[in-house]
């Protein structure tokens, strides 16, 4: 392999690594917010795929209005069943994850 195509391949994937733990570090060191907000939506979203065992995986996500605007949340299936459209509170969240709607 030429040595410009080792380098390129050598900056792609420290680009990478260096991406994914910008987003961890961003989201581990989020405040934590506390906004009053609406259950707007709840979606199940279907992916597909060769390697896993029934081709088939889901994501579950809910999306709150808060202040005019929308904010989405995946959360685990469990979690999805407690929320219900319409249901009023305070929502707090850090980075893209829920901490507490009640």
């Amino acid at each position: 392999m030429p040595e410009t195509a080792q380098l390129l391949l050598v900056a792609l994937v420290l680009g990478f690594w260096g991406v994914l733990i910008w987003k961890i570090l961003k989201n581990m060191l989020a405040p934590v917010k506390s906004v009053k907000a609406v259950v707007k939506d709840k979606q199940i979203i279907e992916s597909f795929t060769k390697y896993r065992g029934t081709g088939k995986t889901e994501r579950y996500c809910i999306v709150f209005e808060a202040k005019g605007k929308r904010l989405s949340f995946y959360v685990s299936r469990f979690s999805y069943a407690h929320y219900r459209i319409n249901d009023t509170g305070t929502l707090k969240y850090k980075g893209d994850r829920i901490v507490d709607f009640s």
